[in-house]
């Protein structure tokens, strides 16, 4: 039987909306974390500028190894090299000789409490971190995606701008 040119026309449209809608959303998904998880029924971040104010210390860092922390399954800590401090540069004096290049180790990734708490050894990312007492450094909300546009809403959310 043959179709109707109308309903292979229909038929067609259908489908290319449908692929439309698609890779619209992925799109919007791909930049879920930036924006605090809007689109992700079970968690759900603060906006990044208020991610920002909370925390000490904000850098990107390159992570060169992890290890599991004593007395739990599910955090781990990450020796992690400091590629630049965007704020708290003031607050690491003690910890750093000279902050860039300078490695560290940063406790609470893994943190249920976080959507994004997950790293691997060579991700390079951008962490907002708390000083906890004995200058131990842990990780205060989602870990970010390095991106240009990533990077440019930290560093206007640091020095307090609108994009």
């Amino acid at each position: 039987m043959l179709l109707h040119p109308f309903r292979i026309h229909i038929f067609l449209h259908f489908c290319l909306c449908l692929q439309t809608c698609l890779v619209n959303s992925s799109i919007i998904f791909g930049v879920d974390s930036i924006h605090g998880g809007i689109f992700d029924t079970k968690c759900s971040d603060p906006p990044l500028e208020s991610r920002e104010q909370m925390a000490d210390v904000v850098l990107t860092g390159t992570v060169r190894s992890t290890s599991p922390e004593k007395g739990t399954s599910k955090l781990y800590s990450a020796e992690v090299e400091v590629k630049r401090v965007m704020k708290g540069e003031e607050k690491l004096i003690g910890l750093l000789d000279s902050n860039v290049g300078q490695r560290l180790i940063v406790h609470g990734f893994g943190d249920p409490r976080f959507c994004e708490n997950k790293v691997r050894v060579f991700d390079t990312r951008i962490l907002m971190l708390a000083i906890e007492d004995g200058g131990i450094l842990t990780l205060n909300s989602s870990v970010v995606r390095i991106s240009l546009r990533n990077l440019n809403h930290v560093d206007h959310a640091v020095r307090g701008k609108e994009i």
